[in-house]
């Protein structure tokens, strides 16, 4: 690779942080042995962020939706969208991806050619042996926090809620529960999950925090993804207010907008209370979204000053360096002890705008509030990929940081160190999580 920096330097500096153990802040990859999502889509699973870009180049709807419906055959799933293959080819994601099948499957890109095999292989190795291979063997990844997304067959759990489920091999399980999103449904969830009437705003919120105390002890972190639904302007409501719309909700009775934002809010602020009882840090998406038609409001980071001034005691980890707004995210890091900034999914959409981002992040702020990589991905492929360009990117900005005699090189590991590993190991608590977790399923045998 060119790296502008000596090869010598930058290639000592790579093949060291290669030997560092990462803890990976985020995925989205199912267990081992559940293959639903690659049973559904084919090899089209693979896709994931490279069909944002297909979005963005103007993807006929039914196009994608012919390339990704269960029992399609290959090549047909490529023939439907070779129409704007070429326009897509050169993009980060697809360079993210065209690692990782090299690295696992030997297969430089995709073509028509060899989709078939490609598939083929998956379906041979997803079940059992990809994942040793793909996130240990050759991505060195000590732990995933993964976030599921979707039930576990073997888990009659809500979504993405599969807590001791996840093999810790290579998992610890977020809490997700959702209840900020769709508030009625998140309502009935809990109600079914714990077994009891929910009949009341103080209820509603003893059973979130009944829920969440069970598995605090193996989650390392909650999870929040509102930033796709609304702008990140969390404003403090009062428990009266909160109760009257709560009440409405549990009858059935539709809320207004200004009106669902308030009780979202509200228990928004709760589970940053939660959150700092149980020592669990706040994950928030931040920044750009994944697909399309969003809007760039949302991705503004300045109104979500306000939760963490409200709650010191709650640490916040901001996934995707809150970007374009990763000054902003920075800054607001610098700012407050109780903020860290986080590159999951970051070196995968915008790898140079990552090594400025660290650059800025290595001037401004303390090094352990950096959390250095999250693959966010569905497929081992792409965790892959992702994490050897998020290695080859620290490299080259530890390497010129070098070489202007910012730091020496064992200094520059001693960095890559803290914000692969010690740092994002200490904020999630994972070697604590990982012996819970296997403690528990123990006891369980």
């Amino acid at each position: 690779m060119d790296t502008g920096q000596p090869a010598s330097l930058c290639g000592r500096l790579l093949a060291a942080i290669g030997a560092i153990p990462i803890v990976d802040t985020h995925e989205h990859l199912e267990e081992e042995g559940n293959t639903s999502r690659l049973e559904r889509s084919g090899w089209t699973l693979l896709l994931h962020y490279v069909q944002c870009d297909l979005v963005a180049a103007g993807v006929d709807g039914l196009a994608l939706q012919r390339a990704t419906a269960p029992g399609t055959a290959p090549e047909e799933r490529w023939d439907a969208l070779a129409p704007w293959w070429p326009a897509v080819s050169q993009g980060a994601y697809m360079r993210v991806l065209n690692r990782g099948l090299a690295a696992l499957h030997g297969v430089p890109s995709l073509s028509r050619g060899n989709v078939a095999e490609v598939e083929a292989r998956m379906r041979r190795t997803y079940a059992t042996g990809a994942y040793q291979k793909a996130l240990k063997d050759l991505a060195n990844i000590e732990v995933s926090l993964v976030d599921p997304l979707e039930p576990d067959p073997r888990d009659q759990g809500p979504l993405a809620h599969r807590g001791l489920a996840c093999d810790p091999t290579y998992f610890l399980c977020d809490y997700h529960e959702r209840v900020t999103g769709d508030l009625a449904n998140s309502h009935q969830r809990l109600a079914r999950r714990l077994g009891r009437e929910v009949g009341d705003l103080a209820a509603w919120k003893g059973a979130l925090a009944d829920d969440l105390a069970r598995v605090a002890a193996w989650a390392p972190a909650i999870k929040c993804t509102l930033g796709y639904s609304r702008a990140l302007d969390f404003e403090p409501v009062t428990e009266a207010d909160a109760a009257r719309l709560a009440a409405r909700t549990i009858a059935g009775q539709p809320l207004a907008e200004a009106e669902h934002k308030a009780l979202q809010d509200h228990f928004v602020d709760y589970l940053a209370d939660l959150g700092a009882e149980h020592g669990l840090p706040l994950m928030f998406h931040t920044g750009l979204h994944a697909g399309g038609g969003n809007f760039l409001e949302r991705t503004r980071l300045e109104p979500f000053t306000g939760l963490v001034r409200r709650h010191p005691r709650t640490r916040f980890d901001l996934f995707h360096i809150a970007y374009p707004n990763d000054r902003d995210a920075i800054v607001l890091a610098k700012y407050y002890g109780n903020v860290s900034l986080d590159f999951c999914w970051a070196w995968a959409f915008a790898p140079r705008d990552a090594e400025a981002t660290l650059h800025a992040c290595l001037d401004l702020l303390p090094v352990d509030k950096v959390c250095a990589f999250g693959g966010d991905y569905f497929h081992l492929e792409g965790a892959l990929g992702h994490s050897l360009v998020a290695r080859e990117g620290i490299a080259r900005v530890l390497a010129e940081r070098v070489e202007r005699g910012w730091l020496t090189e064992e200094g520059a590991l001693a960095v890559a160190l803290t914000i692969l590993h010690d740092g994002p190991a200490r904020l999630f608590r994972t070697a604590e999580k990982l012996a819970a977790v296997r403690a528990a399923r123990s006891a369980r045998v």
